[in-house]
């Protein structure tokens, strides 16, 4: 067992336009599959990377603390795949100022969102509750 001591690390690659997830190597180098828990994390990103594109920075990368709080965001409000695409969808489409940057009032600019900010409990609630829509409720 000794001789076959597994070294796990995680890696980001960009392929064909793709975030493709890490991968589990042994000391031989041979690829081993991911976790299924990994793809769910990766598939978000992938769906963030392909709504978003145009509106908000891009992710290249998911480090553990992201990838956790992207977990427990998903996890906390039950979201599906599906319904995290309806989640970006809906403030591509109707929260066009977190995609922008705007002036503050005293000279300078907010900075448009970024991932990190929707996967927040106050970005959900906001979302949800109508505070951030530009739809007239």
């Amino acid at each position: 067992v000794a001789n076959h001591v597994y070294i796990a690390y995680t890696f980001l690659s960009m392929k064909n336009n793709k975030f493709t997830d890490g991968k589990t190597v042994d000391k031989g180098g041979e690829m081993k599959k991911k976790s299924i828990q990994d793809s769910k994390e990766q598939k978000a990103v992938e769906i963030y990377n392909r709504v978003m594109k145009g509106k908000m920075s891009r992710v290249n990368e998911l480090p553990s603390q992201r990838k956790t709080k992207l977990k427990n965001f998903l996890s906390k409000f039950k979201f599906t795949l599906e319904d995290w695409e309806g989640y970006l969808t809906f403030i591509r489409d109707n929260c066009g100022w977190m995609c922008e940057d705007r002036p503050n009032g005293n000279g300078g600019y907010w900075k448009a969102k970024k991932f990190d900010f929707l996967i927040t409990e106050k970005c959900y609630l906001g979302v949800t509750e109508g505070d951030y829509s530009e739809i007239k409720q």
